[in-house]
């Protein structure tokens, strides 16, 4: 949402939607209007439709029973696509068929692994090779004119989120960490360009921030030019505030013509 112009009234196709827990988060943004949630298993639909009852958006949820084995010709103006790719035996086929499908847009989640983020990557170039445009997590390519380049980042591209673990959660997992790290890899894609009003992500962040007493120091993907350090001295307050402050995955901190990189 921050990278995006995006308009009201979509509707979603969430694929292998298992209990419904990307569709629970999506049917609270504001530009959703519908979410169907494709899933073959009876017993997932069956504790998702149980969970959603709850959910203050329930009217906007609905479940199809679908194999996707044999992918339904459907459309729909955006589909959503997590942990569901490295599932498929024919992984170029199911991207196909996810973008033949959106309307307006897509988004592909996968595990933050090398194996997670292979996927990510073949989606990405999928979207480049038939005209679309990668709004998140790429600079610079959600814009008409863009050129496109190759993922530049050494390892593979993912970020990482901190989750708490309640006493449940501890013994489900038969684990003793109340906390838990999960990396994701994600690609978001537009059909159109993004209008010229929306400024163009310069940055994303590859890694944890180094906060050391003369300054910040991250990791960060600078599209076409590659990837290396974003550096804030602790003299430039607002800019070592803002890059202290910033997050793994997050883009476009550093907004002020002093900001310095290497």
């Amino acid at each position: 949402e921050r990278a995006v112009d995006i308009p009201k009234g979509l509707t979603v196709l969430d694929v292998g939607a298992g209990p419904g827990t990307t569709a629970w988060a999506l049917a609270q943004a504001p530009w959703v209007e519908q979410i169907t949630q494709l899933e073959r298993d009876p017993e997932l639909m069956r504790v998702g439709q149980e969970l959603q009852t709850h959910h203050p958006q329930a009217d906007r949820l609905l479940y199809r029973p679908t194999d996707l084995r044999t992918p339904p010709a459907l459309t729909a103006d955006v589909v959503v696509a997590a942990y569901w790719l490295n599932e498929m035996p024919q992984q170029q086929e199911a991207l196909a068929w996810l973008w033949q499908t959106c309307t307006w847009g897509m988004v592909v989640i996968e595990p933050g692994t090398p194996k997670g983020s292979a996927g990510i990557l073949a989606a990405r170039q999928m979207v480049l090779d038939a005209g679309g445009f990668i709004a998140a997590p790429c600079p610079g390519l959600a814009h008409a004119g863009a050129a496109s380049y190759p993922c530049g980042h050494p390892t593979w591209c993912h970020f990482v989120a901190h989750t708490p673990r309640s006493r449940a959660h501890r013994a489900l997992k038969e684990s003793a960490l109340g906390y838990e790290h999960e990396p994701y890899s994600y690609v978001v894609a537009l059909k159109a360009p993004m209008s010229a009003s929306v400024p163009p992500t310069a940055h994303r962040l590859l890694s944890t921030p180094h906060v050391r007493k003369d300054g910040v120091t991250v990791l960060a993907c600078k599209g076409a030019d590659g990837c290396g350090n974003l550096c804030a001295p602790r003299r430039d307050k607002v800019a070592y505030k803002a890059l202290a402050k910033a997050r793994w995955g997050d883009g476009d901190l550093l907004h002020d013509p002093s900001q310095q990189s290497d």
